[in-house]
């Protein structure tokens, strides 16, 4: 990417992309939410995993503001399926308490995968409750993932 800030509007809801070099920065701000989502689902990750990921440029993040106050972030990163399709995986995404940003976020995503070779989006979560959310925003469950610690 170029130096030039990135930044799109989506219903009120800003989508800042944060470059490599400003990743530690803005590490600080997304910490604590990352570890909130880490506990309050099965995650097979911690924060530094993230963090390196996104130093790494494995990962993209985008910040979200809405009336210049943070309401959130989303990790994605791009993963080849078994047939070699592209998909945009959601690797992480919070929205603080008070801010709704899945729905403008969902549309930021497929505004942002538009006219690439990316055919599909993805995310995994082990809370029930996404279900209904993610049927409201043209998700469909594909498989069920069932796993055993040894």
């Amino acid at each position: 990417m170029d130096d030039m800030a990135k930044n799109w509007t989506i219903n009120g809801k800003v989508f800042e992309y944060i470059p490599i070099e400003d990743v530690k920065v803005a590490y600080n701000t997304i910490e604590p939410d990352l570890k909130k989502v880490a506990e309050k689902s099965y995650a097979d990750w911690i924060p530094a995993d993230v963090y390196a990921a996104l130093r790494k440029g494995s990962s993209e993040l985008y910040m979200v503001y809405e009336d210049n106050y943070y309401a959130g972030f989303v990790i994605v990163s791009i993963l080849d399926d078994a047939g070699g399709e592209k998909t945009l995986h959601i690797w992480v995404a919070y929205s603080r308490p008070g801010y709704n940003i899945i729905g403008a976020g969902v549309e930021f995503l497929e505004g942002l995968i538009q006219n690439t070779s990316i055919t599909g989006m993805e995310f995994h979560s082990d809370r029930s409750g996404w279900s209904r959310a993610a049927k409201k925003h043209g998700f469909k469950a594909v498989t069920t993932v069932y796993r055993k610690e040894v």
